[in-house]
């Protein structure tokens, strides 16, 4: 034990309790660590919350998803905590990043018309372009499906530059 600290025990004590001071900056002041600093003022350190982040996401809706459970092996190579959610209008389940959570279903690949929502199907056209894949190229920053122009050409389009 350090007989230094004991000794200013009182004073820490009046700048916590006066001056509103936290334990970390008066551990900084001190040159000790707050853990140390605690122990020495007789205050129980603070325990975490054994239940993680993750754990209060279950059961929740976020946008057009609910949230079911965790996925301990997923899809993806990242630190990130994977997600198994439902989509609400595809119906789909699918696994996404926990960062992800507020971005809507990647397969309903919704664009926004002048009417309102609509769904993108296999056989849509928008003016030469017909969508022949309900698969989708998520590589940059916005969506693409694959296409066909009345050309023939087959092209993966962003689904922005889609119009009705």
């Amino acid at each position: 034990m350090r007989t230094d600290i004991i000794e200013k025990i009182p004073e820490i004590r009046e700048k916590l309790n006066t001056e509103k001071k936290s334990i970390t900056a008066l551990a900084k002041e001190y040159s000790i660590s707050p853990q140390t600093l605690q122990k020495y003022l007789g205050i129980e350190p603070k325990t975490r919350n054994k239940k993680s982040a993750w754990q209060d996401l279950i059961g929740k809706q976020f946008a057009n998803r609910i949230v079911l459970e965790r996925d301990y092996d997923p899809p993806f190579k990242s630190h990130e905590t994977g997600l198994r959610v439902k989509c609400l209008d595809c119906d789909r389940i699918y696994t996404i990043r926990k960062s992800d959570i507020e971005k809507s279903c990647p397969y309903c690949a919704k664009i926004i018309t002048g009417r309102g929502h609509k769904l993108i199907q296999i056989g849509d056209r928008f003016g030469y372009l017909e969508v022949i894949s309900d698969k989708y190229d998520y590589s940059g920053a916005s969506p693409k499906i694959l296409c066909r122009c009345i050309c023939g050409t087959e092209k993966w389009i962003a689904l922005k530059h889609l119009k009705g």
